[in-house]
């Protein structure tokens, strides 16, 4: 299986859907961050929609708040505001059991701060269809962050993430907030990012969430994928 995590803009390149189908993505993940043009978030969303039904993918739809819920997609993946970058309006935890409570018959994937196997478990038992976890992953040997950068994240704790301003506001690590530069036409901030995750750690941001207090060693994925399954059944995993 193979997942694609795309603003809906980026539907609006019409060539995108030839790409799709000829890498046989499985999956895409969808959410609506920007305006464009005369275009509202709303709009492009509305746009978005239309053009996934051309599409065989599953849809899931990316959840930073519960305002706004749209029901054209198979799955949701909500992102607290434990997670890295972009932060949701409150906690995985307190997002994800609002979600379930509303009973939208749809699974329910939640992100942010998971680093543990009891974390894993807890969500699990209580309902969630799976867990999405990053942080623990970009600090891994096969990432292709730097060495340099991967220490940085095996240093840090929660306690030295910051909110980043101006546009998204995210929850990130700042190597050296003297250097910073933001670009207005660059809400994700990518050229401090590339600095933070190519460079030597001196430079640049790097995104974390709460799971960086798990972050002890660089592992290997199945080293983190054996920690963070060890409690399921044999059949969860």
């Amino acid at each position: 299986n193979l997942l694609l995590s795309l603003d809906y803009s980026d539907l609006l390149h019409l060539d995108l859907k030839k790409s799709i189908e000829n890498l046989k993505i499985s999956h895409l993940l969808c959410y609506a961050d920007h305006s464009r043009g005369d275009l509202s978030k709303k709009n492009i969303e509305q746009i978005g929609q239309n053009l996934l039904t051309w599409m065989p993918a599953k849809k899931l739809y990316m959840l930073y708040d519960l305002g706004h819920i749209p029901e054209n997609c198979d799955a949701y993946l909500i992102k607290g505001s434990n997670g890295a970058g972009r932060p949701g309006e409150s906690t995985t935890w307190e997002m994800f059991t609002r979600l379930k409570d509303m009973n939208l018959g749809k699974p329910i994937i939640p992100m942010g701060g998971i680093g543990t196997a009891a974390q894993v478990k807890e969500y699990i038992d209580v309902g969630a269809a799976a867990v999405a976890v990053g942080t623990l992953f970009a600090a891994t040997s096969e990432s292709a962050l730097s060495t340099e950068a991967k220490q940085v994240l095996v240093k840090a704790s929660r306690l030295d993430l910051k909110e980043l301003e101006p546009h998204l506001k995210q929850k990130t690590l700042i190597l050296d907030k003297e250097h910073l530069t933001f670009d207005p036409k660059d809400p994700n901030n990518t050229a401090e990012l590339e600095k933070g995750i190519q460079g030597n750690g001196s430079r640049g941001i790097i995104f974390a969430g709460d799971a960086v207090d798990h972050v002890e060693k660089i592992l290997t994925v199945q080293e983190v994928m054996n920690n963070l399954t060890e409690l399921l059944p044999k059949e969860e995993k």
